[in-house]
């Protein structure tokens, strides 16, 4: 069952707060996170892409990206799906760190509607694994940590 979520005044000043403070943090992941097999999320900022070539073309590419900042316990970031065609998915992520891995919302936009799924990531090996939501809305993913930079 799908629950619509719709912005309120609040919630979206919420938004624009979260995505400032996003911007503002630009603190490096640190150079032991980067490699290994890290299983907990520090106070950093985090970076993770996936790019999906479709088999008949490889210059089309759907590419999903994930912005993370740790600040204590909460966690504040953004997680984008961008098809190469439309219907793009946007949204930020708010939440907690919690046994080795982070316990996060996902608000966000497809198609004109607001919607909001519950997610849940671990870091391993450089990696974020995504998991919850809906199973026919392929929140669920395993992403590459990349630079921030980038």
């Amino acid at each position: 069952m799908q629950q619509k979520y719709f912005m309120s005044r609040r919630n979206i000043s919420s938004l624009l707060i979260t995505g400032l403070m996003i911007l503002y943090a630009c603190k490096e992941i640190p150079k032991e996170q980067q490699q290994g097999n890290a299983k907990e999320f520090t106070e950093a900022n985090y970076c993770f892409r996936k790019i999906m070539l479709h088999p008949a073309d490889s210059s089309r590419q759907d590419v999903l990206r994930m912005s993370l900042t740790v600040i204590g316990d909460s966690v504040v970031g953004s997680y984008n799906w961008f098809p190469f065609k439309k219907d793009a998915r946007r949204g930020i992520l708010r939440g907690i760190r919690k046994d080795s891995g982070l316990q996060l919302t996902y608000f966000y936009m497809q198609e004109g509607g607001y919607d909001t799924a519950d997610l849940r990531v671990i870091l391993r090996d450089g990696k974020a694994i995504i998991e919850g939501g809906e199973p026919s809305l392929g929140l669920s993913a395993v992403m590459e940590q990349v630079s921030c930079l980038e």
